[in-house]
């Protein structure tokens, strides 16, 4: 096929960059669009925000040699050990110990701009690969054979595949014409870096307030963590107006001073909060990854999580159909990656919405019975340790056999040598 390069990639994120990853030693040429400049350039803007990561994704990245330099850097992703939830609206509370499952810890926290610069240092080590920054996708059309993009810059460049990796607004989706359903929150999540009194002890803390979740996440300083506070758009707006000793003393208060008084708040940022999901994955030479297919509530930290299982996922399909020499942009080909993916996020999505909807209300008979539920879970062992390992990314996949099978393999570098036993199935 007399195109340009194999697969285009739009955008450069931690998706789309852990897909070129994995994709990188396949023989396939590669080119990322990324609309942003090089994390290196002095003039980047940096991403304050953290992701946990599961021990799912964490074996991700051990596989394309990235997660040892996130680990080595001078803020090192921060293990949970322990986890505490509790209800603002009743008397119930959860306690979750790594230990209960033998792992450990449950995950990490880690900042979003170390594992993306990470990513991208492997990426210019990489060979057929090329990142194109400051250059992101105008348009695109695709015929038969091939699609050809029209890149910001007028570059024209022709490819087999075209992965959309560009995020909640996609344009590759919005182009291609794609459904995608879904809802705003009217919530905005706030993130800050604050220093407690009290040492975090590695354990993440969240509280269910009537206007949202508020969670604390431990870094790399024992003194330190980073908040995640979704509260509704018009509560919120007001909390980020607040100078820096009000907002310390409402924050302190909301989270009944576990960790002592808050000492110090850094920077605040607020982002909106939407639920999203595509119609469907796939189309003739173009696939979505990420949060170009799914955007959902940031409370149960899974979001990252997904889209890294989506790359995992896809780029086996691809290098499955590639070393049996099949193209692997067309549509019929393609819809396997929909069908192992779509059913396991479409359960993370909803259940996630149910969450948010049953602790965001505040009545007093809803309050009871959320609480008496709350500690009955906590009071029953083989619960407890199935939530910690379907949170911790260990029981990914379950819902759908076949997917469980790809994901595991590509966390436990499978041999390319079994790549053809999953192309033959399609």
């Amino acid at each position: 096929m007399n195109t340009d390069c194999d697969i285009i990639i739009n955008g450069g994120g931690m998706v789309g960059s852990t897909l070129a990853c994995l994709l990188a030693d396949s023989g396939l040429s590669i080119v990322i669009l990324e609309s942003n400049l090089s994390p290196g350039d002095k003039k980047a803007s940096k991403d304050i925000r953290v992701s946990a990561l599961t021990l799912a994704t964490k074996n991700i990245l051990e596989s394309i040699d990235v997660w040892r330099p996130v680990s080595d850097a001078e803020n090192s992703p921060a293990p949970i050990m322990e986890m505490h939830i509790w209800d603002a609206g009743s008397r119930g509370q959860i306690h979750f110990d790594s230990a209960e499952i033998g792992e450990p810890c449950l995950g990490y926290i880690t900042s979003n701009q170390q594992v993306l610069d990470s990513l991208h240092v492997r990426l210019k080590h990489s060979g057929n690969l090329n990142i194109k920054y400051d250059n992101g996708l105008r348009d695109y059309s695709i015929s038969r054979d091939q699609v050809a993009v029209l890149t910001e810059a007028g570059e024209t460049i022709t490819a087999r595949l075209l992965i959309g990796a560009d995020g909640a607004c996609s344009r590759v989706r919005t182009i291609a014409g794609l459904e995608n359903h879904g809802w705003s929150y009217n919530q905005t999540a706030i993130v800050a870096t604050v220093e407690s009194e009290k040492q975090h002890n590695n354990t993440a803390w969240q509280r269910f307030l009537p206007t949202g979740p508020l969670a604390f996440l431990p870094l790399a300083d024992s003194h330190q963590t980073s908040i995640v506070w979704s509260a509704d758009t018009a509560y919120a707006n007001e909390l980020l107006q607040l100078n820096d000793t009000d907002f310390k003393e409402t924050l302190g208060q909301k989270f009944e001073y576990r960790l002592g008084e808050i000492k110090n708040v850094g920077s605040r940022n607020g982002f909106p909060l939407t639920l999203a999901h595509a119609e469907v994955y796939t189309d003739e030479r173009l696939a979505l990854i990420g949060d170009a297919a799914h955007r959902m509530h940031p409370l149960a930290g899974q979001g990252v999580n997904m889209g890294l299982l989506d790359a995992a996922v896809l780029a086996e399909i691809i290098q499955g159909h590639a070393v049996q020499d099949r193209d692997f942009g067309k549509a019929f080909r393609l819809k396997a990656y929909t069908r192992w993916r779509k059913h396991d996020n479409q359960l993370m999505l909803s259940a996630t919405d149910c969450f948010k909807r049953v602790f965001g209300m505040d009545h007093s008979l809803l309050n009871n019975v959320r609480g008496l539920g709350m500690n009955f879970v906590s009071g029953l062992p083989p619960v407890r340790r199935s939530m910690m390992r379907l949170a911790s990314g260990l029981a990914s996949g379950t819902a759908t056999g076949m997917s469980s099978g790809i994901i595991t393999g590509v966390a436990g570098n499978l041999p390319r040598a079994a790549l053809p036993v999953i192309g033959s199935r399609w």
